[in-house]
């Protein structure tokens, strides 16, 4: 595959670092600050990108976003940013846009397809969701848009699922609910690998992509097993305990305790070649997280 031509803006976003690693990658970058790189393009603000910049290019990928904030905060990230990118890139006769988006758009959908309703619930999600409904609005018969909807993402270090790991290792069993949990996930390099394939193929519309095996709570059982040889032990908390922490810690209950499945037929992942690495990221993690325990 031949990245050669793409511009990747967000250069200091964890997916775009997925793309850096990719074995011959040739993306392009646009960072505001400290990736000084050969293949970077330093500036103070993202609204700094325009058509002049873009002009030399085939395929622009935003990787701009946010998920912590108010709206209105999250809005000039999430809406305004690609708004921006797109007008420039029509201007510039891009040939093709990627739009990072995300599951958070249809809420607390336990099962997503092509026909799942858009039912955005939150901040980060209705940012996400008016800037699918305004980019559409901007389509333009030149430009061939995508927009690739994303399960959460996760990979070592700052990630839900990593945090989630290392409280585990730190109790020394699993807490889970009595029933267990399906939901998609990606790890950001498998992520990135089918970013690579959309721009590569030239892939137009809604794209949907997670791992082919969701996560559940009996999966991280298995791997801790796997990964130090003993069985983990398991405590299930009650329901009312669950409906607490949906009221009080609401993006984290529905991150690590409500289903959230992609049906395998939608799931591009497999279309571009990407297959499971869960279990194996899961083992990883667990070593890791037990390693600090000594």
């Amino acid at each position: 595959m031949t990245t050669r031509g793409c511009l990747v803006v967000g250069g200091g976003s964890r997916l775009a670092d997925a793309l850096r690693r990719l074995p011959g990658s040739e993306f392009d970058f646009v960072s505001r600050s400290g990736r000084a790189g050969a293949r970077d393009l330093i500036v103070d603000s993202y609204s700094e990108v325009d058509a002049r910049m873009l002009s030399r290019y085939k395929t622009v990928i935003n990787c701009v976003g946010s998920s912590q904030g108010s709206y209105q905060q999250l809005r000039k990230i999430n809406v305004d940013i690609p708004l921006g990118l797109v007008n420039a890139a029509i201007q510039a006769d891009i040939k093709h846009f990627i739009q990072i988006s995300s599951f958070s758009i249809f809420g607390r959908a336990e099962h997503i397809d092509r026909d799942t309703s858009l039912n955005a619930r939150g901040a980060y999600g209705q940012s996400k969701l008016e800037a699918e409904l305004s980019l559409r609005s901007l389509a333009h018969g030149c430009l061939k848009f995508t927009t690739l909807r994303l399960p959460m993402m996760y990979g070592i270090g700052l990630s839900k699922l990593d945090r989630l790991i290392s409280v585990l290792s730190r109790l020394g069993f699993l807490v889970h609910l009595p029933d267990d949990l399906c939901r998609s996930v990606i790890h950001y390099d498998s992520a990135a690998r089918v970013v690579q394939y959309i721009a590569d193929v030239e892939v137009p519309g809604e794209v949907f992509a997670a791992d082919p095996v969701p996560f559940s709570y009996h999966l991280l059982q298995t791997a801790f097993a796997q990964a130090t040889g003993v069985k983990w032990p398991s405590i299930i908390i009650p329901q009312f305990a669950s409906s607490a922490m949906r009221l009080f810690a609401p993006s984290l209950s529905a991150s690590l305790f409500a289903d959230s499945y992609l049906a395998e037929r939608d799931n591009f992942a497999l279309t571009a070649g990407v297959g499971t690495t869960l279990c194996a990221d899961l083992c990883q993690m667990v070593i890791r997280h037990q390693k600090g325990k000594s």
